[in-house]
């Protein structure tokens, strides 16, 4: 190892990780809610395959591999106790801030990126929106969770020029929600803005990824042909407006406007969740000496073709909300703040 570049270890993140456990621990103690008994009860009853063939949980959405696949794996194991649940929950949780972390990094100055104070401004933001609570509270939330790590791994993947496995990580985070369907786009930003390749080729490299929607666009049209409890879609004009007047509100963690200064009135911060945090943050090394001359005369990239890319992940991954905006909530903007998390880095790192 260099000796100029100072090792983080694993210390910080094991307490960042110790923080976030604290700040949702209620979250992480919660018992089941309805969607999840429902799940549960599918699994119970009928074997995988049945399940699959046969969605009896909600019928509202196909996907397979956060619900049947995800409660027929923990369900008969967990006992009907939510705890190995929620361990699972928040093993994706941490998982999906790693990958963020790498995300972030590349949008870190050279200086700062082994340190990365700007990432962790960025990651502490993404990790603290309101929303996440429901995520870690609900069982059935793993679908976002799933989508989530599925999506940023196969961004990880993709950057990296890993293409068949990043295909793969994209098929997995479509059968886990939809949410995830509109990745593509922001792969294409990725290779126009970020990569800086010419707007066709950067298109031509991300149509492969279209292979990954045939087995979700089957699933979604059989269930939508059998089952009478799917999903009513709406795309009139105002319901896109909608949508990303809503993802607003949530990035903000104004989910519920009237009641939004009272929430924070009722709020209870946890002081063992700021410290552990807080000395995460003091364990990281100081950035002096932290970069050798080589990797000190690269750019970083630019704060205009960033921002682009971030801008258009957000108006990417908000889409999906359109035709359900009409009963939206925070958490369906679980992959479309991960844009949030790039513009908040790019500010921190001014």
């Amino acid at each position: 190892m260099n000796p100029t570049r100072p090792h983080i270890g694993w210390q910080a993140p094991a307490l960042l990780l110790a923080g976030l456990a604290a700040l949702y621990a209620g979250a992480l103690g919660s018992g089941f809610n309805n969607d999840d008994y429902l799940f549960l009860e599918e699994a119970r009853r009928g074997n995988l395959l049945d399940a699959l063939a046969h969605p009896g949980g909600l019928g509202n959405f196909f996907r397979p591999l956060s619900r049947e696949l995800w409660f027929a794996l923990l369900g008969p194991i967990s006992g009907g106790d939510p705890a190995l649940f929620h361990v699972a929950q928040f093993g994706l949780f941490a998982a999906a801030l790693v990958l963020l972390a790498d995300l972030l990094s590349v949008f870190a100055p050279p200086r700062e990126r082994l340190v990365a104070p700007a990432v962790l401004a960025g990651l502490l933001w993404y990790a603290l929106l309101p929303f996440q609570r429901v995520n870690l509270a609900w069982a059935s939330c793993a679908q976002d969770l799933l989508a989530l790590v599925g999506t940023l791994g196969a961004l990880a993947l993709y950057r990296r020029g890993r293409f068949v496995p990043a295909l793969l990580a994209y098929a997995a985070a479509v059968l886990a929600k939809e949410s995830a369907l509109p990745l593509p786009g922001a792969l294409f930003l990725w290779g126009w803005c970020i990569d800086k390749v010419p707007p066709r080729r950067a298109f031509v490299r991300v149509l492969p990824f279209a292979l990954a929607l045939v087995p979700w666009a089957a699933g979604e049209f059989t269930l939508r042909a059998h089952s009478a409890s799917a999903t009513r879609f709406a795309f009139d004009a105002k319901d896109l407006a909608a949508a990303f007047a809503h993802m607003l509100q949530s990035l903000a963690g104004i989910e519920h406007a009237a009641g939004w200064l009272q929430s924070w009135v009722d709020a209870r911060p946890s002081l063992i969740a700021f410290t552990l945090v807080a000395a995460a943050a003091a364990w990281l090394p100081d950035r002096a000496g932290a970069v050798t001359a080589p990797e000190a005369g690269q750019p970083a990239v630019s704060a205009r073709r960033a921002s682009l890319f971030a801008l258009g992940w957000l108006a990417c991954l908000a889409l999906p909300v359109w035709p359900v905006a009409y009963f939206w909530s925070g958490y369906y903007y679980t992959l479309a703040a991960v844009g949030g998390a790039v513009l908040v880095t790019l500010a921190a790192r001014r």
